[in-house]
C-alpha cells in the first residue's frame, strides 16, 4: 500500500464493520420467528437490493437534509459511508442468512441439551462457524464494495452555485 491514504482506510474499515452489523442484524431478523422483525428485516433488503446504488447515495445525500434538518450538517463522506454500508449490509444479509442456515441442526441441539440459552447458543456455536461459511462471500462483497465506492465521488462534484451537477 505505497503512498496510501490513512482518511480513506479508515472510512474503508468503517464501512466494512457498520455493513457487517448491518448485514447480522438482517440475517437475524430474516431468521427471525416474530413477524414484525421479520417483515422489517424483509423489507430493507428487499427494497435496498431493488434499487440502484446511486439512487440510494444521491437520496440519502440529497433527500435525507430535506426530511430532517440534522442532516445538513454531516460531512458528505459520512453520509456516503453510510449510504455503502446500508447497501452493502443488505446484500451481505442474505450472504450471512445462508451461513446461519448452514450450520447442522445438531448443533443447536447440542447446545440446547447442555442448557445454552438461545442468545448463548448464537453467540458461542453458530455464529462462529457461519463466519467460516460466509468469509469467501464476504470477500467477494467487500471487492465489490470498494469498487462501488467511487460513486460516491459523485457528492464531491459541484458547480459554482453549489448546486450537484449529475450528468444524465
Amino acid at each position: 500500500l505505497v503512498g496510501h491514504d490513512p482518511f480513506k482506510l479508515d472510512h474503508l474499515r468503517k464501512i466494512v464493520a457498520l455493513a457487517v452489523v448491518f448485514a447480522i442484524l438482517g440475517a437475524l431478523g430474516r431468521l427471525s420467528v416474530r413477524a414484525p422483525i421479520y417483515a422489517v428485516a424483509t423489507l430493507y433488503v428487499s427494497l435496498v437490493r431493488a434499487t440502484p446504488l446511486i439512487v440510494q447515495i444521491l437520496f440519502i445525500y440529497l433527500a435525507l437534509p430535506q426530511i430532517w434538518e440534522g442532516f445538513a450538517g454531516v460531512p458528505t463522506i459520512v453520509l456516503g459511508t453510510f449510504a455503502l454500508a446500508f447497501n452493502y449490509g443488505a446484500y451481505m444479509t442474505e450472504v450471512f442468512r445462508a451461513g446461519i442456515q448452514a450450520i447442522p441442526r445438531g448443533q443447536l441441539e447440542a447446545a440446547a441439551a447442555i442448557g445454552m440459552t438461545d442468545g448463548m447458543t448464537m453467540r458461542r456455536i453458530i455464529l462462529p462457524q457461519a463466519v467460516r461459511i460466509v468469509t469467501p462471500a464476504i470477500g467477494n462483497e467487500f471487492i465489490a464494495m470498494i469498487k462501488d465506492s467511487a460513486l460516491v465521488s459523485l457528492l464531491g462534484v459541484r458547480v459554482a452555485g453549489g448546486r450537484l451537477l449529475i450528468a444524465v
